[in-house]
Parts: C-alpha cells; structure tokens; sequence
C-alpha cells in the first residue's frame, strides 16, 4: 500500500493509515504530541508496524536519553510483526544507531531511506532533528534541499516541507530567502508552529525585534496553542521583550507559559533556563523562579540526562549555578566526564564541548570571571557542535560578554561588544551592552 505521497508501507488498511497521516501532521506542525494518537493506532491495529516505527521517530527527535529503552522496545515491536519494506527497514536503523548514541550514524541512515523516498516526509522530520542536534546548518538547509526537486504543491505536506527549508536556510545566514520560504510555507498551512519559528528566528537574527513582536502577537492563534512548539515559540516572543526591556511582560509570559513543571522535558526546560539566565545577565530580579527550574533539572540528571548531551548539560549547570548548588554542578561535570570517555558521537560531544562549558559555568559561579571567560571563548568555534540555533547559542555570547564586564576585563568587554553591535547594529540590547562595556 502507498501513503498519500506514493511512500510504501507495509500495511494495507486505509482507516488506519488516515490515522496515522492526522498524527504525522501534528508531527509536522510542532502543534500537538502525536504519540498519544499512536498508541491508539497501535492498539486498534496491531499489526500496523509504522505506528511503533512512527512513535520511536517521534522520540528519537528529541534530545532525551531517558527515553532510550522506549525507542528500542518500539523498534523490536515492529520488527516481531514482520514483513517490513526496506523504506521501514531504514527507518529503524536509523533509530538503532540514535538509540546507540551514533547520532552522526542515524543521519547517514536518514540519508539512505530518503535517497529512494524523497517523500517520505517522517524520514525528512527525523533528519531534519538530527540535523538540528548536531547544530549541522549545512545539512538543516542540504537535507531539505537534495528532496525539494521531487516536490511541488500538489504533494501533501509541501508546507511542511517548506517550513522545514526556511529553517535551514536561516541557520545558514541565508536571511532573506529563508523569511520568504517561511512566510509562504505560513500561508500554505497556518498552523505550522515549525514554519512561524523558522520566520521568528530570521527576524531575531537580523534584529528586527519590533516586526518579532508583531509577528507573534498578531498570529498566536496559529503557534501559542498545543503542547509542541508552542513554549518555544513564547521564549522566543520574549527574546523580542527583552530588546525593548519589556521585563514585567517577560516575567507575565514566563509565568503563563513558561514555567516548568514536574514533567517538563530537557527542551522546554532549556528555554526557561536559557530565559532566566539572559534576565539575570542584565541584572533583572526574577523572584523565586530558579527553584522550580533547577529541581527539573535535579530530577533529569538523576535520571540519565546528566552528562547525555552537551546542550542540556548547559542549561542545567547554568541552573545550578544560579541556585548555588555546588554539589549538582559537581556532579554534572563528573557525568559529563565519563560520557567524554565514550567514543560514540556524545562522547565526542561531551569531550569537545560539554566538559568545558560545564567547567565555564562553575567558574562564573565562583566569580572567576577571566577564567570563565577564557574557557568559553577556547570552546566557542566548536559551540555548534552541541546542537541548538544560533539564536539559542548567543546565550553563551552574552554571557562571555557580561562576564568580562563582571570581571573588569574592560578591552576584552570593549571588543566583544563591538562584533555584537556590527552584527545587529539596530538592535537596543547590542547598544545597552556596548554602554556597559565601555563603561567597565
């Protein structure tokens, strides 16, 4: 049987493939958790093996490694029903070398299912992830690329497909061109929360904080709803705040939207990490909030995401830091020691940049701000190599900035403030921090 894209699948029931082509959008959309449409596919139809091979895609997205056991429970579901075509087959391979943590691996396999199935729109999300987790702008962009000739507007999910693009375009500085993909890819579907992020990002990138806020509040219908993407697309709504120092609807916004909770996964909780630590650089009082988001934090690295992956590793020793809790920091950059031993992708990840940054942020905890300095400035060319965009990584240039004004290092301050207010010369908080710098 064939989806609705031509792509074969190895079961032959058309209710239940509708099902699963209503999950895949939301997939596709960052609008609503798909995985609870899958479980219900997978109990009706037991034997419909692209749900468990949907469902572990859907998880091998992500930047958890909790959920490991999960996806290879899934993966060996699929594989018990039998009779799978080399297009499913691929699939999981990809997600066995995800499981394995060979993440560069899991790409190349993404590669080999779309080189046959270029509209194997599940196969493009999932490079698409890992593209993104490897901080791989030039396969964000390529990946969409080497597909898109195979497509057009006639196929479903095109939108999705050019939401996708938009985003890779803009990671790779490609500006211009990536809001007018992103725009129409908004046109085409309204409700891709992927697409109105990727538009959210060049606007962020170039400095246009006013369009930001216009942007997003004239659209929330479109991205502010669902559990996918939404909180992300908030956190960026915020960023354009802070610009205008907007800093008690930073704050309302944070506690409506942001907040986490006892369940919050290592993506949400980054970004309220990530927005916290920027209000605090700037020196904003933000109440009791650290609490709630370092015992998420405390909880996850417990649980085997300490250490797992260099991006979350960040977030979570900035958490700690800010709590002063020594002890989690400790213990974080002991995790992130031993998976440095490993010799897998995160251990290569772990070894080049997670270590140091981790060391970074108890260096700005102990007021050792040179040091703190000279570390993240060693590890900032490699930054890319932990995932995340460039809009989440200038967390890191801010902090090196406001630590070298901390630390009366007043040249050091000087010239970094200077790349920054050259690369957004319109933008007020790049005006704010070069006044700081030349004042220290």
């Amino acid at each position: 049987m064939l989806d609705v894209r031509g792509v074969p699948v190895s079961y032959d029931n058309a209710e239940a493939l509708e099902r699963y082509e209503a999950a895949l959008k939301k997939l596709h959309q960052f609008s609503y958790d798909p995985t609870p449409d899958l479980e219900d596919i997978m109990a009706e139809y037991p034997d419909f093996a692209m749900a468990p091979i949907f469902y572990a895609a859907a998880i091998a997205g992500g930047s958890a490694g909790r959920y490991d056991p999960d996806m290879q429970s899934l993966i060996s579901q699929a594989e018990k029903i039998g009779g799978l075509n080399d297009r499913e087959q691929g699939l999981i391979a990809a997600i066995q070398r995800r499981v394995a943590h060979d993440w560069r691996g899991a790409q190349l396999a993404v590669d080999s299912v779309l080189a046959e199935y270029p509209h194997d729109t599940l196969a493009l999300h999932l490079g698409h992830q890992f593209d993104f987790l490897l901080g791989d702008a030039l396969n964000l962009r390529g990946r969409v690329e080497r597909a898109l000739p195979y497509w057009d507007e006639h196929i479903p999910n095109y939108a999705n497909v050019l939401g996708m693009h938009a985003f890779g375009l803009e990671e790779c500085n490609m500006f211009e061109h990536a809001e007018a993909v992103g725009k129409e890819a908004c046109e085409r579907d309204a409700d891709d929360g992927w697409a109105h992020h990727a538009v959210g990002h060049v606007i962020e990138m170039v400095g246009r904080h006013e369009d930001g806020i216009r942007w997003y509040g004239t659209r929330k219908e479109h991205w502010a709803t669902g559990d996918g993407l939404s909180i992300h697309n908030w956190w960026h709504f915020c960023i354009y705040l802070m610009e205008a120092e907007n800093y008690p609807r930073i704050l309302e916004v944070y506690d409506d939207y942001i907040t986490p909770d006892e369940s919050a996964d290592p993506e949400s909780l980054a970004d309220s990490t990530s927005l916290l630590w920027r209000l605090m650089l700037h020196d904003v009082d933000v109440g009791g909030r650290w609490e709630a988001n370092a015992t998420r934090w405390r909880q996850l690295v417990a649980e085997g995401e300490g250490g797992f992956y260099g991006f979350n590793d960040l977030h979570a020793a900035m958490s700690f830091a800010a709590m002063g809790w020594v002890d989690d920091l400790s213990d974080l950059e002991d995790k992130a020691l031993k998976q440095a031993q490993q010799s897998h992708t995160l251990g290569q990840i772990a070894r080049e940049v997670s270590v140091p940054v981790v060391q970074a942020i108890r260096a700005w905890h102990a007021e050792n701000y040179e040091s703190c300095l000279d570390i993240l400035s060693a590890v900032r060319p490699l930054l890319v190599r932990f995932g995340g965009s460039n809009a989440q990584r200038d967390v890191v240039d801010q902090t090196m900035l406001v630590a070298a004004i901390r630390g009366r290092l007043g040249k050091r301050a000087v010239l970094l403030a200077n790349e920054r207010i050259v690369r957004k010369p319109a933008g007020p908080l790049a005006l704010r921090l070069s006044e700081r710098a030349h004042a220290a």
